[in-house]
């Protein structure tokens, strides 16, 4: 504490006052701060950078955001219940001593919704996808914890409105509230922060709310009743399940089909599967658990799996001559989608492979955008509003991303 000695005038005579002043949480910081930015879609970081600190910030100033927007507009309102769920990295939901002692992302995202007003529902260890299609179908917000398929020393967040994913006319109003709310903290005298001089909550380690199973079944019954009468009997999969969090609920959906699902590939340590820049080594990994496979189980028809956060399919066909894989990319498992759903409008980033141009889908190509999510999402919301009733998108930085919440 600093003393500051004042001199004021009472009357005819000067009296003394003595005030004890008290470091604000920024000026107690033992770190320097660094801010998380938007990127092509949510925001990420080093996990190092990642103090729960500096989540709170972010989720608290964007909650405050969809607090501000008519229901029109995907607007949430205090009271009302706010979905989140996470992926199988070590820092989602605990400290990790090897990455600076940072992580428990959700506790900082459950506590920013509390103190929002709103009232967290913790959907648990859920693909991406199924956490959004679940708070959308219910006019809710949702945040998804998660680095996707980036290694698992980053992670981060992708907030959602009750509409649908932040786009990129979002994101200058949110970043103006984000300098508000941490303005605001920061100045907070230090005995007063929730947060500690390392920017951890000052209770320590938090326990989440039970996880809620309503999400998982929920994304289980839409594809079964999506896809009611058809049958996969007879095909023979390998789930390359690694780290992704879908790979139990992945396998789940074939069965339900009648497919024989063999799962493979499990680990309890995080994978970084990029399913768009699949190298030999991936390969390799996939080819092996194929051979054993097959010295086991028979002839194997396919390969399927996801990454991190299981928003991006990764499909590999097997010759069933020679066993061996063949990989297809996200372009081209997005058109055979489209074609099947029957698209009457179709939305693609520049980067995606020009056969979109050539086939059959020709007819239904809206113009093209720049890379990321958020500009495909406008793009489809334009084709909407101009009476398209079939829309679909998907993109990503090197290839695609089928945007299930948006199809």
């Amino acid at each position: 504490p600093t003393r500051h000695i004042l001199a004021q005038p009472s009357s005819s005579r000067w009296r003394i006052q003595i005030v004890m002043s008290q470091k604000t949480l920024r000026e107690s910081l033992a770190y320097e701060p660094r801010p998380l930015r938007f990127g092509t879609s949510g925001r990420r970081g080093d996990v190092r950078d990642l103090t729960q600190l500096e989540i709170y910030i972010n989720v608290l100033a964007e909650l405050e955001y969809l607090q501000s927007l008519p229901p029109a507009d995907g607007g949430v309102r205090k009271g009302d219940a706010f979905y989140y769920a996470y992926d199988l990295r070590p820092s989602s939901t605990r400290y990790v001593p090897e990455q600076g002692g940072r992580g428990e992302l959700a506790q900082a995202v459950d506590r920013a919704l509390r103190d929002a007003g709103m009232q967290p529902v913790n959907l648990g260890r859920l693909p991406t996808p199924a956490l959004t299609a679940f708070a959308i179908g219910r006019n809710k917000g949702s945040i998804m914890i998660t680095g996707s398929h980036i290694p698992f020393e980053r992670n981060g967040y992708k907030t959602n409105t009750a509409r649908g994913e932040l786009l990129k006319k979002d994101e200058e109003p949110i970043n103006r509230r984000v300098e508000t709310v941490r303005e605001r903290l920061y100045n907070q005298p230090f005995a007063e922060s929730l947060f500690n001089e390392r920017g951890l909550f000052k209770t320590g380690h938090q326990d989440l709310p039970p996880e809620e199973a309503q999400g998982r079944s929920a994304y289980l019954r839409r594809y079964l009743d999506f896809f009611g009468g058809r049958s996969l009997a007879g095909m023979r999969l390998l789930v390359y399940q690694h780290s992704a969090v879908g790979r139990d609920l992945l396998a789940d959906v074939l069965k339900q089909f009648g497919a024989e699902v063999i799962a493979a590939g499990r680990s309890e340590t995080f994978v970084p599967i990029d399913t768009e820049n699949i190298d030999e080594e991936v390969l390799a990994t996939v080819r092996s658990l194929v051979n054993d496979a097959v010295a086991q189980h028979g002839p194997i028809h396919a390969v399927v799996s996801t990454d991190g956060d299981s928003d991006r399919p990764l499909i590999l066909g097997v010759d069933p001559a020679s066993q061996q894989v063949r990989f297809f990319g996200g372009d081209l498992v997005g058109m055979v989608v489209a074609e099947f759903l029957g698209a009457d409008a179709v939305v693609v980033p520049i980067s995606c492979n020009d056969a979109i141009d050539r086939g059959a889908l020709k007819a239904a190509l809206e113009p093209k955008t720049r890379i990321g999510s958020p500009f495909v999402i406008a793009g489809m919301d334009r084709a909407r509003a101009k009476g398209r009733r079939v829309v679909c998108g998907w993109e990503d930085r090197k290839s695609t991303r089928l945007n299930s919440s948006h199809v």
